[in-house]
């Protein structure tokens, strides 16, 4: 129903400034801002949080969204930049009046978060657009445990981080409902989107896992290495990719398999993967197991690469002799998410394989496969940044070796372990 304030109605269709009739959103809404100078403590992220502007009606809403003047009675005008356009470090805050976007609140001390990082991307705005009417409009059916979004551009990663913030984590049915909805909205901008839920400052894993995902996160164990590949134990698969493990640096391998015109074999990892999904990579990454026949260096590696080779891409016809292993590299990647990440001792592992071959994917693990020439993918690396779209340890490999020693499946083996940073 609308809120008449003279008895002359007029609407803000018919005059964009002095208009009367105005439609009550449930609850006012304010309009916060920080910038980057002085984040180094919290009184100083304090000091920077400005509060724009107040807002309780639709029309308030969109005048405060589009750079018009709201009304005649309040004579506001805000120039809202879009957030793709914004600096690194700088936040946008939409919360409930009479809470402030800080876990100090008490409105926020038993309530969390869902969060997604997204690349840098201009549809960016879209998806801050939707999630800000999600909230503003109660689009959510549990919208009263909603205290409001905020927009990062953080800094240095170039990724932008969306989150909706939840007055009260423990109601589970609520919390749920509120992520599994987000996501229906934003996923027609980016459909990678995959968000995560943080309660307070505890880190939780995701309750979204893929249940397959989850299953092989606690079953498999890793085999635990020094930095010199020196085996000191077995640790979960779990535990070897959670940020919060101290030591979790483990052995790892990586297949390329090329086909008689010099193509390597790109997978694009799945959706449910835990780690940097729908990012593509190499033919093949995965882990030997803490088990007789995969803990015996190289030819232990060479086992476990074609178990998950069948098993990712329902490759049978590769033999571990047909692998050729040129090197050990050793790195270390974060997921944007700031929750899982990689550390590994990687074996790289050549082998080939024929164009014609069938083998068919296993969907949970990867969702798309291409053969591209060495030329093709020095032009995409040209034209695109391979960080955007590639995992992090291809990217390492592309720039350090990857086209120097293409299709090379009989090259002699490299010894020394190459630290890529």
């Amino acid at each position: 129903m609308a809120t008449v304030y003279d008895d002359n109605l007029v609407t803000v269709f018919q005059d964009k400034e002095n208009y009367n009739v105005k439609h009550p959103l449930h609850g006012e809404w304010t309009l916060w801002y920080d910038s980057p100078p002085q984040k180094s403590n919290n009184k100083n992220w304090k000091d920077n949080l400005k509060k724009i502007i107040s807002f309780k009606t639709v029309e308030d809403f969109w005048g405060s969204f589009f750079h018009y003047i709201c009304s005649t009675n309040h004579s506001i005008y805000n120039s809202i930049i879009p957030p793709f356009e914004l600096i690194e470090g700088t936040n946008y805050h939409y919360f409930r009046e009479g809470i402030e976007p800080s876990w100090e609140d008490p409105e926020n001390e038993n309530g969390g978060r869902w969060y997604v990082n997204i690349r840098k991307d201009p549809r960016v705005n879209e998806a801050w657009v939707t999630t800000v009417l999600a909230c503003v409009g109660s689009l959510f059916e549990h919208s009263d445990n909603v205290c409001g979004c905020v927009i990062t551009v953080r800094q240095q990663s170039r990724m932008y981080r969306l989150a909706i913030w939840i007055k009260n984590a423990s109601d589970e049915t609520s919390v749920l409902e509120i992520g599994n909805t987000w996501k229906k909205l934003t996923v027609s901008y980016f459909k990678s989107i995959i968000p995560r839920r943080i309660l307070s400052s505890q880190v939780l894993e995701n309750s979204m896992i893929d249940p397959k995902q989850e299953e092989y996160l606690i079953r498999e164990k890793c085999i635990l290495v020094t930095e010199k590949d020196e085996i000191i134990g077995s640790i979960t698969k779990k535990e070897a990719h959670h940020l919060s493990t101290p030591n979790r640096l483990h052995r790892a391998f990586s297949v390329f398999l090329f086909n008689e015109n010099d193509e390597l074999l790109l997978q694009r990892r799945a959706k449910e993967k835990v780690t940097f999904p729908l990012l593509w990579t190499n033919t093949c990454c995965s882990h030997p197991l803490y088990i007789p026949e995969e803990i015996d260096g190289v030819e232990g590696v060479k086992a476990a690469a074609v178990r998950k080779l069948q098993h990712e891409l329902g490759i049978t016809g590769i033999k571990p002799s047909d692998l050729n292993f040129l090197t050990r590299i050793l790195y270390e990647a974060h997921d944007s998410d700031g929750i899982w990440g990689e550390h590994e001792v990687d074996y790289i592992l050549f082998g080939k394989i024929s164009s014609d071959l069938k083998f068919e994917i296993n969907m949970n693990e990867v969702c798309e496969t291409i053969f591209v020439s060495k030329d093709a993918l020095v032009m995409i690396s040209f034209f695109l940044n391979l960080e955007f779209h590639w995992t992090p340890w291809f990217v390492k490999i592309a720039h350090s070796f990857l086209f120097e020693w293409w299709g090379d499946t009989s090259r002699a083996p490299d010894s020394e372990i190459r630290k890529l940073h």
